[in-house]
């Protein structure tokens, strides 16, 4: 079987094995890391290094925010990698220089790849797998590092990480302090990295080939290469949370009358105010109870997830059809000659249009493969011009 084949029978169940889904989400999932053993081949064919440099190579699709480089836990400004270059839209863009970047690769700097899961048909199966089992959003960073550098101090993210070890070693650890549901947004970034903040190292693993490692987020956590060259691949899914129903509730508040009143004024004092604060609770508490509510919940999480893929060509465009605008359009003959007569104004019609005309005026609609069926003496480009000229004429409309 290809390695394609695999990726169409991708599921999260395969990502786990040999731990079942129900023991996933039993004992690991939102509450603890889960470390599972695996061998080369389990993930051998996500993103071997000679796809890794095949994606590299790849130089327009590389700017300054999607591949990066860290040096020790400091970030490479972009300036010392990349050089700004014209996109075919004449917009200029801060794009990587291969040899400035092995420069760095060189002086152990780690190298991030982001938002790679729609890259490759195996990247994409891996993120679609995941979103599926968790209507979570998942997007993917790859990190290559080098032994005995750190790309990261100790942090936690404010997403659940799925990692697949693909090359080399790098050992993990785990510490004891989590941020408790921490989201991405401002008032989350300042603890992120916080030193001091981490607690003591619970665990410590040397990830290899095939092995995978779950970390909820808010758990503290960084890595370090013990080999020579390894990477993993990172996919971080963010779920559909109870800020997320906001929005939702707007559009459903908008039709209710106690949410488009103004405001007590202060005036009228403070207990005008909680007045009205238990009234507009009273209602918040009756739609979130509402079981129609509770329906279009469930289905804005079963769409949570990004859109990725779609295209496979080649493609069978669908036909366009055509009909004639009037009723009173009809071919005439006036001694030698035909014309083309609509109401009381006539227009003559070219010889090799006789044909065609009469053929059409008497369709209720019609296509192009059959004007070639009808007429297999017309080339594909004199059918052509006669359509477009019909067109310009409004003697026929597509629909």
């Amino acid at each position: 079987m290809s390695a394609r084949s695999k990726m169409a029978k991708f599921s999260f169940a395969d990502i786990l094995a040999p731990l079942s889904e129900k023991e996933f989400f039993r004992k690991y999932y939102g509450q603890k890391h889960l470390y599972i053993p695996g061998n080369h081949q389990k993930f051998s064919h996500i993103l071997p290094w000679d796809g890794l440099n095949n994606l590299l190579n790849m130089t327009r699709i590389w700017n300054k925010d999607n591949l990066v480089l860290v040096l020790d836990s400091t970030p490479i400004a972009s300036e010392q990698y990349c050089e700004p270059a014209l996109t075919s839209g004449g917009q200029t863009v801060m794009r990587p220089v291969a040899a400035k970047v092995m420069g760095w690769l060189k002086k152990g700097a780690t190298l991030g790849l982001n938002d790679i899961d729609s890259l490759t048909p195996e990247l994409a199966a891996v993120a679609n797998a995941i979103e599926h089992s968790l209507h979570a959003k998942v997007q993917s960073n790859l990190y290559c590092s080098w032994q005995q550098r750190k790309a990261f101090s100790p942090h936690f993210d404010s997403h659940d990480v799925y990692a697949f070890h693909l090359e080399g070693e790098k050992i993990w650890r785990i510490y004891d302090s989590v941020m408790d549901y921490p989201i991405n947004h401002p008032a989350f970034k300042e603890t992120t990295t916080a030193t001091g903040r981490c607690g003591e190292v619970i665990d410590e693993i040397t990830l290899k080939p095939g092995d995978f490692l779950y970390i909820p987020r808010g758990c503290y956590h960084d890595a370090l290469s013990s080999s020579e060259a390894t990477y993993h691949i990172a996919f971080g899914a963010t779920g559909f949370i109870g800020l997320d129903i906001f929005d939702i509730l707007k559009s459903v508040a908008l039709n209710e009358e106690v949410f488009r009143h103004n405001f007590p004024l202060q005036q009228q004092g403070p207990q005008a105010l909680a007045s009205y604060c238990e009234k507009l609770a009273q209602q918040i508490g009756s739609i979130l109870t509402n079981d129609r509510f509770q329906h279009d919940l469930a289905s804005h999480q079963a769409a949570y997830h990004y859109s990725r893929g779609g295209m496979a060509l080649p493609v069978q465009p669908d036909p366009v059809t055509y009909h004639v605008t009037s009723t009173d359009i009809e071919v005439i003959k006036h001694q030698n000659t035909y014309g083309l007569k609509r109401g009381n104004q006539a227009v003559s019609l070219p010889k090799p249009y006789i044909g065609p005309m009469k053929w059409v005026v008497t369709q209720k609609n019609f296509t192009r493969q059959d004007l070639r069926t009808a007429f297999d003496d017309m080339s594909i480009m004199d059918i052509d011009k006669f359509v477009t000229d019909l067109l310009k004429m409004k003697v026929i409309a597509e629909g």
